[in-house]
């Protein structure tokens, strides 16, 4: 007897939810906008929006590591030491780099083969995890204080058929880009399809439909920063969606509208600091002119003053991303003396440990505003 395959549906939307994703469509137009313009400060915060994304859906796994260390896997570079965290990070990273490839293929589609390269790229530095694989067996999400089963996915053999359904939907799917990324995460979570790496996987596929959509690129796009910074909240929004037990017939408003409030806030908080980017940018400058140093070396006193170690490998990646040259390590050496010199940066450490951080001259410049509260959408 054949068992009917169906995936989560999503619920028709109603005037409040219409009404949210056209205040986020207006928050993410203008980002798109401000971000479209060539200008240097632009990539320093494509940098860094990618590392706090990534970064926070690591976290959510307990794979934790700073945003210095984050922002360097990011920009090719050496971490501060070598851990299974900053792996994990680093295949993020790259499985984040295929889904922006990927979202420019005009052949693109959405299949069980793709998502099964995705896992590989995700979680080959554990072999544990069986990468690239379905799982051989059924799953349960455990409880690690407890020791009991939260959730049970379903059965394994309807595992692989359901990723299909998914993917032959995600083909398909004529709905609200926003809605539907969130439907992808949801669906791709509760099938849980893979022996470990679900969530990450569910993170990744729910990026990768909005950076289809063409609204906005994959670092501005994405929601995982917000879900690492409110980890818990998100735990139990996908507790309450769906139960115990796999099932496709439930009631997803409460996700969906779990997630729109995610964009609205982490739009908001993208506009807020794009503005504050802009206009410390201006301020370098004029600092680095003054101080006699080369034009190059603002993207590393932005760096410096958003609190992230500098490094001779770091400010000569810095260097190429904001400018598209290249320079070497004696250049480098120099410019970095320059900056020392005239009170910007203050050297720290010795040998390999050797890096720089903003001085209080520096830090000085940055003018702090208070933060403000970001209202929720369905209140």
């Amino acid at each position: 007897m054949s068992v009917r395959v169906q995936i989560i549906e999503t619920p028709e939307l109603v005037d409040v939810e219409l009404a949210a994703i056209d205040k986020i469509t207006q928050l993410q137009t203008a980002l798109r906008h401000r971000t479209a313009e060539p200008r240097r400060w632009v990539g320093q915060m494509r940098r860094q929006a990618q590392a706090a994304a990534i970064r926070g859906s690591n976290s959510i796994e307990g794979f934790v590591v700073s945003l210095e260390d984050a922002a360097a896997v990011v920009a090719g570079a050496t971490a501060s030491e070598e851990t299974v965290a900053v792996e994990a990070v680093r295949s993020y990273q790259r499985a984040m780099t295929y889904v922006l490839q990927a979202a420019r293929d005009p052949y693109f589609e959405y299949s069980t083969g793709l998502l099964k390269v995705l896992h590989f790229i995700t979680t080959e530095f554990d072999l544990g995890a069986h990468p690239g694989l379905i799982r051989p067996s059924d799953i349960f999400v455990v409880n690690a204080t407890t020791g009991e089963a939260e959730y049970t996915g379903p059965d394994v053999e309807l595992a692989a058929p359901l990723v299909d359904a998914l993917c032959h939907h995600l083909n398909t799917a004529t709905g609200e880009p926003l809605v539907d990324a969130a439907m992808a995460h949801l669906n791709l979570v509760k099938i849980h399809p893979f022996k470990d790496g679900n969530g990450r996987m569910s993170r990744i596929l729910q990026t990768l439909v909005l950076t289809r959509s063409g609204t906005l690129v994959p670092e501005f796009a994405s929601i995982e920063e917000y879900l690492g910074t409110n980890t818990l909240g998100y735990y139990n929004i996908l507790r309450s969606v769906g139960g115990r037990h796999w099932t496709s017939d439930l009631d997803a408003r409460d996700w969906i509208r779990y997630c729109l409030n995610a964009h609205h806030i982490q739009s908001t908080m993208l506009t807020r600091r794009i503005a504050e980017a802009e206009e410390l940018w201006g301020i370098l400058e004029s600092a680095a002119n003054d101080a006699g140093a080369n034009d190059r070396s603002v993207a590393v006193l932005y760096d410096a003053i958003m609190g992230h170690r500098v490094r001779n490998s770091s400010y000569i990646e810095s260097v190429k991303s904001t400018t598209g040259h290249q320079v070497g390590k004696q250049t480098a050496t120099n410019d970095l003396r320059v900056l020392v010199t005239n009170g910007l940066l203050d050297p720290r450490g010795a040998n390999r440990g050797a890096h720089y951080v903003a001085s209080t001259k520096l830090l000085a410049l940055r003018r702090a505003r208070p933060a403000k509260a970001i209202a929720d959408l369905f209140d």
